[in-house]
């Protein structure tokens, strides 16, 4: 996600990017981050970094 840190990440993508065979669970996890602030929901299952979790040189460009 750093690597394209304004991009927007589908669930499924990301869970077969890390290997991850428990779907489900992951998904209760992105949901926790996303409440704790690290990451964005920006549409159903679709995730992208929090703004406070870039780099300052990340959030330069935006």
């Amino acid at each position: 996600m750093r690597a394209s840190p304004h991009r927007s990440w589908h669930a499924r993508e990301l869970a077969a990017a890390l290997t991850l065979t428990h779907y489900d669970s992951f998904c209760v996890q992105l949901t926790r981050w996303t409440r704790e602030g690290l990451l964005e929901k920006t549409a159903n299952a679709t995730y992208r970094l929090a703004p406070e979790c870039l780099l300052p040189t990340e959030t330069a460009g935006a």
